[in-house]
């Protein structure tokens, strides 16, 4: 009679979905961290920006005794 053939044993899947995540992370983090500076100055331009043309006691678009 001859011998069955034996099976290979599987070998357990390495969680590859869980390292492509981290991966992802990783590189958002870096990402965010490098946009940070740029961000933070569009920030103040704003803040710049509405202050030099705050109308609120005017009502109109006045900029520094400038009128349209």
């Amino acid at each position: 009679m001859a011998k069955a053939a034996k099976k290979k044993r599987a070998t357990p899947r390495k969680n590859t979905a869980k390292a492509a995540g981290t991966e992802i992370t990783a590189q958002r983090a870096k990402a965010c961290a490098d946009m940070e500076p740029h961000l933070c100055n569009v920030v103040r331009m704003g803040e710049i920006a509405a202050s030099l043309f705050d109308c609120s006691d005017q009502g109109s678009l006045r900029v520094r005794g400038r009128t349209p």
